[in-house]
């Protein structure tokens, strides 16, 4: 039973029809920029892929990653602003010690 399923899917194509010229000026890949683009599919490194085995996966880890850079954004300005004072006022006692090292 099995023998003649397989020579029947074999045999679909007739030998007179030869796909030779339709291939010849294909491009392979050619739309594979559009289909990224348009389904926002991105390859995975193998590592990568282990790691996170659905998409699922990846994608609770992006969303975990962007939730954290939206923290780190919204703690940074107060942290910048301290670094800013505290530059000034090491500017401000760098003056003045420059000012007493300076010859009269």
């Amino acid at each position: 039973m099995k023998t003649t399923e397989k020579k029947d899917e074999e045999d679909e194509l007739l030998p007179e029809y030869d796909l030779k010229p339709l291939l010849k000026n294909g491009i392979q890949g050619k739309y594979v920029e559009f289909y990224r683009k348009a389904y926002g599919t991105v390859r995975l490194d193998p590592d990568v892929a282990q790691a996170f085995p659905t998409d699922e996966d990846v994608n609770k880890a992006l969303r975990m990653l962007i939730h954290w850079v939206e923290i780190e954004k919204r703690i940074r300005p107060t942290a910048a602003r301290r670094s800013q004072k505290r530059e000034s006022r090491q500017t401000k006692l760098m003056a003045g010690v420059r000012k007493r090292l300076k010859p009269a």
